[in-house]
């Protein structure tokens, strides 16, 4: 899936970012409780500073939900992020406002039990809304004055990342990172990646979303943050931190996959985004190869583009000489050299798909 930051910030008006002003971003889960009585606290407390809070719910645009949260996350003078819960929508929030270096105020009650690579970051644990009301307002002024950061907002050398990407050549970024549940069933979920990459030649780093430990928030953003893409497999055990990695990767505009077992109910910030949804592991490593070889194929077509090549019509048949042939040879048992003659034909042709099933067919 694209990036659809890059397409958001072309989209903003004069008016969205004037209305944007004294605004601040709200992120919590959506339970009647919440909506009455969190919200009624953070509205009192901001209010009398001449802020008003903005809450997803309450405006209707025609893109996806995601687009209008990235777009005010953005624009808004700073963010409030309920984590109670580990909520997975607010986890995103979060994710897309840490790369977005935006300023972040995180509370959380304390019958959430946090794991440690948050808990340096939330600046407010309460167990009541008269205790929360007091500690807000002690920090509500440095907020409103935009003159109070998190800690989240500065943990990663943004500028040093860029320059890294901004050197490396297309397609040498870095490894694809590839997100899931951690457990041991993810071995065959890896499996059908692992099948899925092998023609592409590409790295593969499964980060583990599952651990707790305080450098992980941290490791994760500089794993994103240097990522060439990154895949997400959605699930009801997927932990906190993959969520917030989602997040990150939306902020720091990397090219990013969701991959979720068809049936799966997801999220609400996901609603309307394109994903691979899969019944079995054999239809996820055909639909994910064939999804993702123009990402993993992209320095070579991002070339030919820029640079305005046409394929000869010469050079198309050629390669579809040396694909007859590589099937021959595949046949015959002499799997080396039918690599090498694959190979030969996708140099001529990049864009015939039946190089690549070809390819697929000879790794299995």
């Amino acid at each position: 899936m694209p990036s659809i930051l890059s397409q958001i910030k072309r989209s903003i008006t004069d008016a969205e970012r004037d209305r944007a002003e004294r605004q601040y971003f709200v992120g919590h889960q959506f339970t009647r409780d919440k909506i009455d009585d969190l919200r009624r606290v953070i509205d009192g407390v901001f209010g009398p500073l001449d802020l008003q809070p903005y809450y997803a719910d309450r405006e209707l645009k025609q893109e996806h939900i995601l687009s209008k949260i990235v777009s005010k996350i953005l624009l808004t003078r700073f963010g409030v992020f309920d984590a109670s819960g580990l909520n997975p929508n607010v986890m995103m929030e979060l994710g897309v406002a840490v790369a977005l270096g935006r300023p972040c105020l995180v509370i959380a009650d304390e019958a959430t039990a946090l794991p440690p690579w948050l808990q340096p970051y939330v600046s407010i644990r309460y167990a009541s809304l008269a205790m929360l009301t007091e500690k807000l307002s002690q920090v509500a002024e440095g907020y409103a004055d935009a003159a109070q950061v998190s800690p989240l907002a500065q943990p990663l050398e943004l500028r040093k990342v860029e320059q890294v990407l901004e050197q490396a050549p297309y397609g040498q970024r870095g490894p694809v990172l590839i997100f899931d549940e951690g457990l041991p069933a993810a071995g065959d979920f890896r499996q059908a990646l692992q099948n899925a990459q092998q023609c592409f030649e590409v790295e593969a780093t499964y980060p583990d979303a599952a651990v707790v430990a305080e450098s992980a928030l941290r490791a994760t953003m500089d794993q994103v943050g240097r990522a060439r893409c990154c895949v997400f497999q959605i699930s009801r055990l997927a932990p906190a931190l993959l969520y917030l990695a989602l997040g990150l990767a939306f902020g720091f505009e990397r090219t990013l996959f969701l991959v979720a077992q068809r049936g799966t109910a997801m999220p609400s910030n996901l609603a309307g985004l394109d994903r691979l949804e899969y019944e079995s592991y054999g239809q996820l490593e055909r639909e994910f190869a064939d999804k993702t070889r123009y990402v993993f194929l992209g320095e070579r077509v991002q070339s030919a583009a820029s640079e305005g090549e046409l394929r000869s019509e010469q050079e198309r048949q050629r390669a579809e000489e040396i694909l007859q042939e590589a099937r021959l040879v595949r046949e015959a048992g002499d799997l080396e050299q039918a690599r090498a003659l694959f190979k030969r034909a996708l140099e001529l042709d990049p864009f015939n798909r039946s190089i690549y099933v070809g390819l697929h067919h000879l790794y299995q």
